[in-house]
């Protein structure tokens, strides 16, 4: 395996991680889990800059559209945990907006 095939590998192995990593937030461990992301993208940032640095365009542009799917599904697990977030956020507004009435409505009764 040549140098390319091998950097290529390692960003291959950099964007499967911060899939997983995304795939994996949740309330509990958000802050940790995006803090692993964040340094995760400082590498493959790195890699990014070297490739270029080392490769002509022509040797890389095979491979865009590889890494370009695979930050759209990095992306959609994202949004996923967003769209979730906001679920159970609306669930809970509705319990404590329900709860509320039901307060109002003993108040009322005294």
């Amino acid at each position: 395996m040549n140098t390319l095939e091998k950097k290529i590998d390692n960003l291959r192995s950099l964007y499967s991680g911060v899939q997983i990593l995304a795939d994996s937030i949740n309330s509990e461990t958000a802050e940790q889990t995006i803090a692993a992301i964040n340094l995760a993208k400082s590498k493959i940032d790195m890699s990014i800059l070297e490739l270029k640095a080392g490769y002509p365009p022509e040797m890389l542009k095979p491979y865009n559209p590889e890494f370009s799917a695979a930050a759209k599904q990095i992306l959609n697990s994202f949004d996923n945990v967003i769209t979730n977030h906001k679920s159970e956020l609306a669930h809970i507004q509705a319990e404590i907006a329900k709860l509320d009435s039901q307060k109002k409505i003993s108040n009322y009764q005294r």
